[in-house]
């Protein structure tokens, strides 16, 4: 899948600060386990066949596919954080953003196997749905399940993927361009002055 989340995925993410005052919970202590643990978690419901029929409840009481698929995403995110902070752990936002990528790439493939997603809207639809993911589990987990810095921390991260994604489309935009509008070196300009 192309587009802003397969691009946030290759992304590594940088290590967001914790609240030291947060003594009743943990980080957990290897990360790349965490993420596993959070995805499977979310993955083996959403293959599951009480999962799939939860994806197509979704779906087709929501206003798009995208706003179902980002109710279900919310949901099984708070769902993850919670099991953990009940085991005394605690996820950090970029496992918990790694493993939101993960799930909406998942759940658009889910979606489209099932045929509640057309491919032509794929891409948008589930862009769509992984920022609308996070901003509803950044509302709906509790106070304690995510301190200011940990709300900042997700405010960063979406802020960098939109980022690389405005740099994407300049990219595509120019690559576009440059077909259907050569510069004009061929005329005699330099070519710096062409691509001003």
């Amino acid at each position: 899948m192309a587009g802003i989340i397969s691009q946030a995925q290759a992304q590594p993410q940088q290590n967001v600060a914790q609240n030291p005052q947060q003594p009743a919970q943990k980080e957990q202590s290897d990360p790349k386990e965490a993420y596993n643990i959070a995805t499977g978690q979310m993955l083996n419901f959403l293959y599951d066949e009480q999962g799939q029929k939860s994806l197509a409840t979704m779906i087709q009481s929501a206003a798009t596919p995208s706003a179902g698929m980002a109710r279900l995403m919310a949901r099984l995110l708070v769902t993850v954080e919670q099991s953990a902070r009940l085991a005394g752990q605690k996820l950090p936002p970029d496992i918990i953003f790694k493993a939101g990528i993960e799930l909406a790439a998942a759940m658009s493939e889910a979606a489209q196997s099932a045929g509640l997603l057309d491919q032509a809207q794929e891409k948008e639809a589930t862009e769509d749905a992984f920022f609308e993911a996070i901003t509803l589990f950044a509302t709906e987990a509790g106070e304690e399940a995510l301190t200011d810095d940990d709300r900042q921390a997700y405010v960063a991260m979406i802020d960098q993927v939109e980022e690389m994604a405005g740099a994407s489309q300049g990219q595509s935009a120019q690559g576009q361009q440059a077909p259907q509008e050569p510069p004009q070196q061929a005329q005699g300009q330099p070519l710096q002055e062409a691509m001003a």
